[in-house]
């Protein structure tokens, strides 16, 4: 996993935060960019670990990328709001954790190998 990508879409998300919290937000940060960045920072978490602590080469399948963006989905848009009025479910959230398996997929699921990591 490329490192450098990764801080920045951490940094990206803490900067989100430090915006949602100072300022008042557009529409677009404070509903969709949160699940954009989730599975690439959740992906890139576990990516990580794994290549560190297990198997230098390791990446994530398309199909596995897929399987949890859709497990993501569910258990965000579908049980969740279920459970508890405090959170709603939002079509448009399904597509931004989309985005994001697109992200993840795209520019982090790389072996620690290639990067030299």
């Amino acid at each position: 996993m490329k490192i450098g990508r990764f801080i920045f879409i951490i940094s990206l998300f803490i900067l989100d935060k430090w915006i949602q919290n100072t300022y008042a937000p557009n529409a677009f940060i404070s509903n969709y960019l949160d699940d954009i960045l989730f599975l690439p920072i959740f992906l890139g978490i576990t990516l990580l670990a794994q290549q560190k602590l297990i198997q230098k080469e390791f990446t994530y399948s398309p199909f596995v990328i897929i399987v949890i963006w859709a497990i993501v989905a569910f258990v965000f848009e579908l049980i969740i709001p279920v459970l508890s009025n405090k959170f709603t479910s939002d079509f448009f959230d399904v597509i931004a954790y989309g985005v994001g398996a697109i992200i993840f997929g795209l520019f982090l699921n790389q072996s620690a190998e290639k990067v030299n990591l």
